[in-house]
């Protein structure tokens, strides 16, 4: 069993991982895995102009368009992969879409105040400086301009666990999680991401912070086992899968369980 080899160069990862074509939204547990980006593009809504924080290949922009119909809006995607930037190019040929391969946070690209919104989908556990990224972002947007942010802690300690092990067994994991960042037995560098250092970041950048919330104990877990068994294919398997998410839904509402999310979110508004 060989060890995956770590990439600490997200640059170059993400190059490699731009050729794998997914289908993720065919996932019988897309749904509930995606349902609180879900809700912060519709809190977004049909925003005028669109800042797509490290776009990858597009389905961030794609479930945005899902979410909201506006796809006569200007969007503007940014992101470090020169491959990344190639894909959701060809995937968004529209003279109203742009899309910059950046470095080091660098948004020049953008006039200063020339964005009404902005998301960042599961990039900060791939990136450090986050507060350098809420700077910039920040002096991009209107007044009153919303930025919305979900992404992944590694709080959850069996999660955690698990991932370990599947790190492991690259190839396997591979052969079972069409999603899954693996690429030739090599996995990205990822950074804990603190959600309280997050929040003081957001609000030394000039943003209110709005709501914040998590989601996510043991389903991932119960996914995977699926995917892994082939129970996925199970309606009764299914249908357990569903209880177990209104029982995790409960758990989160107290204090200890939400200490435990895998996942959070964090919707601000520019002052």
């Amino acid at each position: 069993m060989r060890k995956p080899i770590v990439i600490n160069d997200q640059e170059k990862f993400f190059d490699l991982d731009s050729e794998i074509e997914r289908a993720a939204d065919k996932d019988p547990y897309y749904k509930h895995a995606t349902r609180e980006v879900v809700a912060g593009f519709g809190w977004l809504g049909k925003l005028g102009s669109l800042l797509d924080y490290g776009c990858g290949v597009g389905q961030s922009l794609q479930q945005y368009f899902t979410v909201t119909d506006n796809y006569n809006c200007r969007v503007v995607g940014v992101d470090v992969s020169t491959g990344a930037i190639n894909k959701i190019k060809a995937r968004f040929n529209n003279t109203r879409y742009s899309f910059y391969k950046v470095s080091e946070n660098n948004l020049e690209q953008l006039a200063n105040t020339s964005m009404e919104g902005a998301y960042i989908i599961h990039v900060l556990h791939h990136t450090t400086d986050h507060e350098d990224i809420f700077r910039e972002i920040h002096s991009k947007l209107v007044h009153n301009g919303k930025l919305f942010i979900c992404d992944l802690t590694s709080n959850n300690l069996i999660i955690r666990f698990f991932r370990r092990v599947f790190i492991l067994m690259p190839h396997f994991v591979k052969s079972k999680f069409n999603d899954d960042l693996v690429v030739d037995g090599a996995i990205p560098n990822k950074y804990k991401v603190n959600i309280a250092l997050v929040k003081e970041q957001l609000e030394r950048a000039g943003f209110i912070i709005e709501e914040t919330g998590c989601g996510h104990l043991f389903v991932f877990i119960f996914s995977w086992l699926g995917k892994l068994t082939g129970l996925s294919s199970c309606n009764i398997y299914l249908r357990l899968y569903g209880l177990l998410a209104r029982l995790e839904d409960g758990l989160l509402r107290r204090r200890l369980f939400r200490k435990q999310a895998e996942l959070f979110y964090i919707r601000c508004i520019k002052a």
